[in-house]
């Protein structure tokens, strides 16, 4: 498997995959029980739809497939939206990663076919929700270690490859809703299907309070002194953890989804993004933050203003406002 990675990884058009071989891959993200085997699969397949090769699968009647939404709608149709769901409920961070790249792969554009096999599958069973709600609650952010230092190269890489994955799952939550999928966004916020619902909305809504806890930290720590250059580093995954949030965020609410408007303007989100803007001002006078401050500030603007898309009184302005 390893070798076949590194195989679509070359510049080449001449190369075959045949829809047996890819069909026994996706059979075995559904079945395999070893972590390693398993990580190594989902590798493979996003390398098949994220090569840039789209005409490395051969169609049943011999036709190249070269448009993306044709593999993945291929991928699809042989089950892989159903297999990736289900290795997101593993407990191994890396096998999590690996399917969720996979998943972006898969959406990419926002594919309406395999966003709605996505929510058939997650309407079908509790246990993907639940988990995507956990991995929420529990998502890694990049650590200011400050004056008391850092923790050793196994537990840095440790946090690197969690925030990682933390993004990537943003990633993914965006992907379910982009092309104002109203469905989805509002499954993502309540699930009448299941005995329990899990708020996503809300819990990325969340992850912005804690993202503000951890830039006052460093903003009152850092006033008048330069940052090392570990910090440094972790401020600027934190700030590329933000942007993904407020992009998740609005996709969460474009179309418009009312409720999921009204979930968030009545949310900390507001008053937690007044004072991120506060700090982002002090972080900005550093020229090497500058450009992800500028795109933070950017994404942050077309939420503000997804949130008053279709509003015909002015209750969220005035919220906005105060």
């Amino acid at each position: 498997l390893d070798e076949l990675v590194a195989e679509l990884s070359r510049p080449r058009d001449d190369a075959i995959l045949r829809p047996s071989a890819v069909r026994h891959l996706i059979k075995m993200v559904g079945s395999a029980d070893d972590p390693v085997l398993l990580t190594t699969a989902l590798r493979v397949l996003a390398a098949i739809v994220l090569s840039g090769r789209r005409s490395i699968v051969r169609t049943f009647d011999g036709v190249r497939a070269s448009p993306p939404t044709t593999m993945q709608n291929q991928m699809n149709a042989w089950g892989c939206s159903d297999g990736v769901l289900g290795a997101l409920t593993s407990p191994a961070e890396r096998v999590v990663d690996s399917a969720l790249q996979l998943a972006i792969s898969l959406l990419e554009g926002g594919n309406p076919d395999v966003q709605a096999s996505m929510l058939a599958r997650m309407r079908a069973d509790s246990k993907v929700m639940e988990a995507l709600f956990r991995r929420l609650r529990r998502a890694t952010l990049p650590r200011w270690t400050g004056a008391a230092g850092g923790g050793d190269g196994g537990e840095e890489e440790a946090v690197v490859r969690g925030v990682r994955t933390t993004r990537h799952l943003l990633r993914f939550l965006q992907l379910l809703c982009e092309g104002h999928n109203l469905e989805m966004q509002e499954f993502l916020r309540a699930q009448s299907t299941h005995a329990g619902s899990y708020d996503l909305v809300a819990e990325t809504a969340a992850m912005v309070s804690r993202v503000e806890k951890v830039l006052a930290d460093v903003f009152w720590a850092t006033r008048g002194c330069a940052l090392e250059r570990r910090d440094a580093a972790s401020l600027a995954q934190l700030l590329d953890v933000l942007e993904q949030c407020y992009v998740t965020l609005t996709d969460f609410v474009q179309g418009p989804c009312r409720g999921n408007q009204k979930l968030l303007v009545r949310s900390r989100l507001l008053a937690n993004t007044d004072t991120i803007m506060r700090f982002l001002g002090h972080f900005a006078a550093e020229p090497v933050f500058l450009s992800k401050v500028l795109a933070v500030q950017k994404t942050c603007l077309i939420l503000l203003q997804a949130l008053l898309e279709g509003n015909r009184n002015d209750a969220v302005p005035s919220l906005m406002v105060h």
